[in-house]
């Protein structure tokens, strides 16, 4: 099932779920990710031999990435916030995000 098990717990199955699924359905909490985006003029980290991607345990963005178009007239980075650090980040202004 490729949706969060607070939203599965939701559907209708026949036959029923075993009941041990049904109940943990009901008691795990919706998870958060965020996903982010910064756009500069070009790719610079390319022209240091980088190549955009990194992961990270201590950071705020716990994983990031190229999504820069294949011609390069933009250099297009995502990354991931996820869990307690996606709520922090939720809760800081706009500016220090």
């Amino acid at each position: 099932m490729a949706v969060p098990p607070t939203l599965a717990g939701r559907i209708d199955y026949t036959p029923d779920l075993p009941t041990q699924r049904d109940a943990l359905m009901q008691r795990v909490p919706q998870g958060a990710l965020i996903k982010a985006g910064a756009v500069y003029d070009r790719p610079w980290w390319r022209d240091k031999g980088l190549n955009g991607s990194s992961v990270s345990t201590d950071g705020l963005v716990s994983a990031t990435f190229d999504d820069s178009p294949e011609d390069a007239s933009l250099g297009v980075l995502f990354g991931f916030i996820g869990g307690d650090k996606a709520r922090q980040f939720n809760t800081m202004a706009r500016n220090d995000r």
